[in-house]
């Protein structure tokens, strides 16, 4: 519904849409039909919104991102490594306490690496998939969610232009789907 529908106004959507004057109480189908136009118009905009920016986050922060996963890789290897006893791989040495206390070790920092958002798996966030799902979060104002914000300046510099155009679209499809 329009929110001046109630009170037999013209839908915000007809005002700023129109030059004609508002219309009379008794044509509310019409006005309820404008503001279904309105709303798909902004959905539509949403939508290749998403689109574009889906393109651009995953052109963006992809290769960054995977470089993040690179080196996540090579910091936990080094760690897991400097500690490491060829011999605990073997059977017979497995329940050598030096070699639990080494599993345990290894299992503390694949935790630990995944706690602090630092992953050792390709999350594929940035993805155009996740790019896409990105541009709404950010129009819709909920933030940034696991996801975390962009790590390169082109992204951060896109993710205000994004911001920018997507929260009033989104804020708008608010006020007339209400």
């Amino acid at each position: 519904r329009c929110l001046a529908r109630a009170a037999g106004q013209p839908c915000l959507a007809n005002v700023a849409m129109s030059t004609q004057p508002p219309a009379a109480a008794g044509t509310s189908s019409s006005q309820s039909g404008n503001c279904s136009q309105a709303l798909l118009k902004i959905f539509a905009a949403l939508l290749l919104l998403g689109c574009s920016g889906g393109f651009a986050f995953s052109y963006l922060e992809r290769e960054a991102e995977l470089v993040r996963y690179d080196i996540n890789r090579a910091i936990y290897r080094s760690l897991a490594g400097s500690v490491d006893f060829e011999h605990c791989h073997k059977e017979a040495f497995r329940d050598v306490g030096f070699c639990r206390q080494h599993r345990e070790l290894e299992e503390r920092l694949q935790s630990f690496f995944e706690q602090a958002g630092n992953s050792l798996v390709d999350r594929q966030q940035w993805t155009w998939l996740g790019s896409f799902f990105f541009v709404f979060h950010l129009s819709s104002t909920v933030g940034y969610a696991t996801q975390g914000a962009p790590a390169t300046s082109g992204g951060q510099c896109a993710a205000i232009v994004f911001g920018l155009l997507g929260i009033p679209l989104f804020g708008g499809a608010l006020l007339l789907a209400s």
